[in-house]
Formats: C-alpha cells, sequence, structure tokens
C-alpha cells in the first residue's frame, strides 16, 4: 500500500512539473496559442479567447480580470490584458524569466510601465499601472506582450552569465555598424573583445564620441593598440550610452594618449549562432 501511494505522489510531482513547463511564464502560453490559432486560421479565432478567460491559463484569479485582448499593429499581434490588485502585479513580477533584459522603466503620465526584453523569444513582456496607484499599491494594471521589431533587438547579447545585455544602438560612443539578417540570431561577446571598463582608471574625461583622452601615466602595456576593440555595454558616468569601438590610431600628446575609435562590425564584435 505504502508503495502504491509513493508511486502516485511521484506521478502527481511529474505532473506538476510538466505543467508548470508547460504554463511558461506569465500569459505566454496564450500568446503562443493565438498565434498559432491565427496562422491556422488566418483570423484571430474568438472561441479560443472566450475559453481562455474562464481558464486558469491566466495565472490571475478570473474575478480580478477586466478583459483579455489582441490587437494588430505593424509589428504584428499584441496581447493586452487588465487586471487589478498589487498582489497579482508581484506575481507577475516574480515570474518573469532571470534571463530577460529589463525593466526598462517608462513613464506616460500618471502611467509608469516597466518592460523586459526576450530577443530569443522575440517578444517585449511589459506591466504598468494605469492612472492612480493607492497608498496600499492596489491599482488598474496592464499586462502586455508584443513582437520585437528588428530596430528593438539591435544591440542585444547574450552575457557571460547567460542574460541578455544591450549596447544602445545609435549613441556617438556606440560605434557599432549593424548588419541585417542577424536579428534572429543569438549572439555572445567574442573572447577577443577587451573591456572598455579596463580604461576608465586612465580617462581624463568622459565618452562622448568616438575619441578616448587617456592619463599619460598609464602603464605602456594597457595603452591601446590599433586593431584592438573595446566594448562595454554597461553605462556610467564616463560611459554614458555604453561604448563600442575598434582602435584606429593613437597619439601621445603633452597630457597623454589621444585614442581615437572606428565602428566595429556585429561579425567582429559577436559570435553569431
Amino acid at each position: 500500500m505504502k508503495k502504491n501511494r509513493l508511486i502516485i505522489a511521484c506521478l502527481l510531482v511529474m505532473m506538476s512539473i510538466v505543467y508548470m513547463s508547460a504554463q511558461g511564464f506569465p500569459m505566454d502560453t496564450i500568446y503562443r496559442m493565438a498565434l498559432e490559432g491565427r496562422s491556422v486560421r488566418g483570423g484571430h479565432d474568438y472561441a479560443l479567447r472566450a475559453r481562455m478567460l474562464t481558464k486558469e491559463d491566466l495565472n490571475l484569479p478570473v474575478k480580478d480580470l477586466f478583459q483579455l485582448r489582441f490587437q494588430e499593429n505593424p509589428k504584428g499581434l499584441c496581447m493586452f490584458c487588465s487586471f487589478r490588485f498589487q498582489a497579482n502585479e508581484r506575481a507577475l513580477h516574480q515570474r518573469i524569466p532571470q534571463e530577460a533584459f529589463g525593466p526598462v522603466r517608462v513613464n506616460y503620465g500618471p502611467s509608469v510601465f516597466e518592460s523586459w526584453y526576450l530577443p530569443g523569444n522575440n517578444i517585449k513582456v511589459s506591466i504598468g499601472a494605469v492612472g492612480k496607484i493607492a497608498s496600499n499599491g492596489n491599482a488598474d494594471y496592464v499586462y502586455s506582450i508584443e513582437p520585437m521589431s528588428a530596430r528593438d533587438k539591435a544591440g542585444f547579447f547574450k552575457n557571460g552569465l547567460g542574460k541578455w545585455d544591450r549596447f544602445l544602438i545609435g549613441s556617438t560612443t556606440v560605434g557599432l555598424s549593424e548588419r541585417t539578417g542577424f536579428s534572429d540570431r543569438v549572439r555572445t561577446l567574442r573572447p577577443t573583445v577587451l573591456p572598455a571598463d579596463n580604461l576608465a582608471v586612465y580617462m581624463l574625461e568622459s565618452a562622448n564620441t568616438l575619441f578616448l583622452h587617456l592619463n599619460g601615466i598609464m602603464p605602456r602595456k594597457d595603452v591601446p593598440a590599433v586593431g584592438q576593440i573595446y566594448a562595454t555595454s554597461s553605462q556610467s558616468a564616463l560611459f554614458p550610452f555604453g561604448f563600442v569601438g575598434k582602435v584606429v590610431s593613437v597619439c601621445k600628446d603633452k597630457t597623454g594618449f589621444k585614442v581615437e575609435f572606428g565602428e566595429v562590425d556585429e561579425l567582429e564584435l559577436f559570435d553569431i549562432k
């Protein structure tokens, strides 16, 4: 009898593990189902959406939900879910994947949203309060999933910890030349890329162009050499937008070294798989 109970208990645990893995993170399962339904039927499956609102796929109490809706925009199919209570908002926060890039905080008037990017899934997930937030944190909240555009995915890569990181493409100190055709591929920094933070201790001023002014007291072995690539995605006082650059020239003057950097091709910066 005890043996049978043990077997049943093991089966229940295995079933719960399969169920949890099938759920993914909050509402991703529903979004994927909607995409599949659209591709198969050539349109939205309204019956599927109605059924979703009565199931636990949402991982939220049905009584706390206002609506679940889908809409098209130039990026593709977007999903929006509105609900109430801070406890639900916290529950959703806790289940955002650890490897996601974020949160990126954005204010729209009185509304505050935090977004996470998952380039491997091609989606951006956002959670935010709409309007006034009560003293206890309760409010009307919105959870959304939308596809990432090619522009959204520019500059993303996987760091050494397996998390998504990003270079801010478009800033004057990020000399990363964008290529097309790699937006759906996972990128990691090449081991030959040197940390730009190694130069920070010698910098005489912050980087606001692809020129760095370095103190003349720096050891010769630390002086950048032509052809070396330096990069950092971290934003700081010295690197307000991060930094990417390949050394083009190094000139010595009375105060130190003036190092000119050029743009770096993605294939020089990343291993792309």
